[in-house]
């Protein structure tokens, strides 16, 4: 049964089924998706719709030549069935494919600028980075430490006294869904200290990552990266990679 809050929540159905709505809409989309099945199921259509979108190949356009036949068939067979097409058949039909093409180029545009936020968020945290390895290549007390992994390597790049380093890494191998890469400072104790988590860059070679630490860098002995669950781990759990001594 249709509430009062459909009216708002349906138009941003659309963009919710392409994750293109920002924090706030998608909560509350999600809130109202909990109680109403009417929008439910709109939302269902929308999701065939987009992940149609995403084999859809490129459409092409007929000649000028073969339109115009096209439409000279369709006016013979329109007067051929006389009664059967009533005035106002045509018209509704014709509204009915306008709001398809124009559902699915909403979709399109909407996919266009989810994929735009995600590249934007890329570029977003290759700046921090690059940023961040500036700023403590401007201090004389900066240290780099190579790390050592089988077919991987890296350089760890730290001022004894901050609370942030970057690491650099090259070789490493994309993970599976549900496992994420983790990296851990070690204390001269032995103990282990998460300094974050991080996916390998597909697309490059490299991958680097900003690591924050809850004391100076200079208090630890060693540093580790290992293979976790997706959101990281208490203590390490998985396979290392890479390793160096402080």
């Amino acid at each position: 049964m249709r509430s009062e809050d459909c009216d708002r929540i349906e138009p941003m159905l659309g963009a919710y089924a392409l994750e293109a709505l920002d924090l706030d809409e998608q909560t509350a989309v999600r809130a109202h998706l909990a109680s109403c099945e009417s929008c439910q199921a709109a939302l269902e259509g929308y999701r065939a719709v987009a992940d149609a979108l995403l084999m859809a190949p490129t459409p092409l356009l007929p000649s000028p030549r073969l339109r115009s036949r096209l439409i000279s068939r369709l006016d013979r067979a329109r007067r051929s069935r006389g009664g059967l097409a009533t005035p106002g058949y045509l018209p509704r039909l014709a509204l009915a494919v306008g709001m398809a093409a124009l559902l699915l180029v909403n979709l399109s545009l909407l996919w266009q600028v989810r994929s735009l936020r995600v590249e934007q968020a890329r570029v977003a945290q290759d700046l921090q980075v690059d940023q961040t390895a500036l700023s403590l290549a401007s201090y004389p007390s900066t240290q780099v430490v190579l790390l050592e992994g089988e077919s991987v390597g890296g350089t760890f790049l730290y001022e004894p006294e901050r609370r942030f380093a970057v690491l650099h890494m090259w070789g490493l191998d994309p993970l599976e869904s549900g496992q994420e890469y983790q990296a851990w400072l070690v204390r001269p104790d032995g103990s282990r200290v998460s300094g974050g988590v991080f996916a390998a860059d597909p697309n490059s070679l490299f991958t680097s990552a900003v690591l924050n630490t809850p004391g100076p860098v200079g208090e630890f002995s060693g540093l580790g990266v290992t293979v976790e669950p997706a959101g990281g781990s208490l203590t390490p759990t998985g396979p290392r990679v890479l390793s160096a001594d402080l």
